[in-house]
């Protein structure tokens, strides 16, 4: 690409927030969202932006979509300034916030969903051609005709999902985009974001609670604790720091499940045995469990993403 998909240089954003409830002389507290953040992206994947509550992820998304300005620093979006709002600025971005209402509460979806075609301008013929796209790929033909009153909070996210990028912009935002899921819809959200991004080649931005979002849609992770950048880096190489598997095996007797709890500071449950062991030393802890302990079921677990992401935050 000749330029940064997304060049973010040095920016800061704060806020004051009302702490006393006196009419004529009141409080503030100054609260920093953000501080000193830099980073860049220039590849064809998709990125995700995760943190704690309060971490800064949403007024980053604002930042960059243009919703309101860093105090310092520059940022850069598909070469343009975001808070300047420029005409094809707006027209090159989508943007999807969880909870935020857009379509027309008694209006049939599909009639909420033309107001696309006479915001950003292009045919009916190519609005017909990109619905039968989105309706097979994204599972919403039966809700299509139905009011937003009569839907379900995920057939309404669904269709607010869709409306955030049915013009077909180069770069999405989404925030907390699963939040309102169930499992199901959840899956074929990812597959969708997937889907948009290899066939159309719309890219994402995403900050979601739910890091299976991330882990499965992007490539490239940012980190927020505290207004700051904590990590940033590819999601396989984030991967690569799970540093511990769970081990569950079932000996055949107690006394066997006793000696390999206390030889690996487990738990036992019976005959059944519970412990991790360092990712380096897999091979050699199993090759001894199975030349010196009589094992009739052993099961092994990668490290949950939530921990991994917990230790991160937690400076582990």
């Amino acid at each position: 690409m000749c330029q940064d998909l997304i060049e973010v240089c040095n920016v800061s954003k704060g806020y004051k927030t009302k702490i006393s409830s006196s009419l004529f002389k009141p409080k503030f507290k100054e609260i920093n969202a953000l501080h000193d953040i830099s980073f860049t992206y220039n590849t064809s994947g998709n990125i995700g932006v995760l943190g704690r509550n309060g971490a800064g992820k949403t007024t980053l998304l604002k930042l960059m979509t243009g919703i309101i300005h860093p105090d310092n620093g520059s940022i850069k979006i598909l070469g343009h300034t975001p808070h300047k709002l420029d005409k094809e600025f707006k027209n090159q971005i989508g943007l999807y916030q969880g909870g935020r209402q857009q379509l027309i509460w008694d209006l049939p979806a599909i009639e909420s969903l033309r107001l696309s075609r006479y915001i950003y301008k292009y045919s009916k013929s190519e609005f017909d051609r990109r619905i039968e796209l989105f309706k097979e790929a994204f599972d919403i033909a039966e809700e299509l005709n139905q009011p937003l009153r009569n839907m379900s909070l995920g057939q309404r996210t669904k269709m607010e999902l869709l409306f955030s990028f049915l013009h077909l912009p180069k770069l999405v935002f989404l925030d907390e985009p699963s939040s309102d899921l169930d499992v199901v819809v959840r899956k074929k959200l990812r597959e969708f974001i997937n889907f948009c991004n290899q066939e159309l080649k719309i890219q994402f931005v995403i900050t979601s609670h739910n890091i299976n979002d991330v882990f499965e849609c992007c490539d490239k992770c940012v980190i927020l604790d505290r207004g700051t950048v904590l990590y940033y880096d590819d999601i396989s190489a984030l991967l690569k720091l799970r540093n511990k598997d769970k081990i569950t095996l079932e000996a055949t007797t107690s006394s066997e499940a006793a000696a390999i709890t206390k030889r690996f500071d487990g738990n036992q449950d019976g005959n059944n045995v519970e412990f991790f062991i360092n990712k380096e030393k897999y091979t050699e802890t199993l090759s001894f469990i199975f030349t010196n302990y009589k094992v009739t079921n052993l099961n092994v677990e990668q490290e949950l993403l939530e921990t991994l992401i917990a230790n991160i935050l937690e400076n582990k």
